[in-house]
């Protein structure tokens, strides 16, 4: 079993950030992500965030899940359209 840092799965949020420039056009600098929701259970972790952009101050309609899995350390990202 792996366990990670908070520091590591807030790095890996940052991560949503690529969606969001992919879908939408946007620089990465403008994106900022707020955490609606997150938990630690043992060595998972899981979070739920939305992007803002900082420059127009919007939120995209997007609910991001994030979750790591500590026993595979492997990270899974679903996506919700509010």
């Amino acid at each position: 079993m792996s366990n990670v840092s908070e520091k590591e799965f807030l790095g890996v949020l940052e991560e949503t950030k690529d969606f969001i420039c992919d879908k939408y056009g946007v620089d990465r600098k403008n994106l900022e992500i707020l955490i609606v929701w997150q938990v630690k259970c043992i060595q998972n972790r899981k979070a739920v965030v939305v992007v803002k952009n900082t420059k127009n101050n919007f939120i995209y309609d997007y609910f991001i899940e994030c979750t790591y899995n500590g026993d595979t350390r492997e990270c899974y990202m679903d996506f919700y359209r509010k």
